[in-house]
């Protein structure tokens, strides 16, 4: 017996529970958990009854196609295992890493103790000024790259543009905050004090 045909006969009567509370709270239960699995019910609300009914198809509408829709999204996109997702994982992972030569985050690198992250980084370098070629290795899968975000962003955008695919990806964790400059005039009396800082 289907849960539509229990309905149906809770809802004329036949309902063998006894008692018009028992039989009134079995029929909710039922119009409750028909519609939620797509199941036909005969009792139709009446009086004040009718909003809260509407407010609980509304609702079961919705949880239910979240559900289907997350589960379908779940299924469909695949999971990439990252090589590594954080400049500690790079490091562990041993992948060579290209910077740019003489940049302040080189001469960070260069400058750090072995002891600190940037230290341990220091033997996995790939440091030139060739950035038609850097690209290309990047590209290639040769090396990572670690640049101001808005360098890579123009690298992106560049092999995006030319071949359509986007075969890289920015890990989540940033290595320092970007640079910030201060533009003042040559002559300016803020000079010295700017220096210093």
């Amino acid at each position: 017996m289907s849960v539509s045909t229990v309905a149906r006969l809770s809802c004329r009567g036949g309902s063998t529970l006894g008692g018009t509370r028992a039989a009134v709270g079995w029929t909710s239960f039922l119009w409750a958990y028909v519609h939620p699995l797509a199941q036909p019910s005969a009792w139709l609300p009446r009086g004040g009854v009718r909003l809260v009914a509407g407010v609980w198809l509304l609702l079961t509408l919705v949880l239910a196609q979240m559900y289907r829709s997350n589960l379908k999204a779940m299924m469909i996109l695949p999971r990439l295992p990252l090589p590594f997702d954080s400049l500690e994982e790079l490091i562990e992972s041993g992948i060579s890493c290209y910077v740019v030569s003489s940049t302040k985050f080189h001469n960070a690198i260069l400058g750090a103790d072995s002891d600190s992250q940037f230290g341990r980084l220091r033997g996995q370098l790939v440091v030139h000024n060739d950035l038609p070629r850097a690209t290309r290795d990047l590209i290639q899968g040769k090396h990572a790259a670690i640049a101001a975000h808005f360098s890579l962003l123009n690298i992106v955008h560049s092999i995006f543009r030319n071949t359509g695919t986007c075969p890289l990806y920015f890990a989540s964790e940033t290595i320092q905050p970007e640079w910030n400059y201060f533009l003042y005039q040559k002559a300016s009396s803020w000079r010295p004090k700017v220096d210093v800082m």
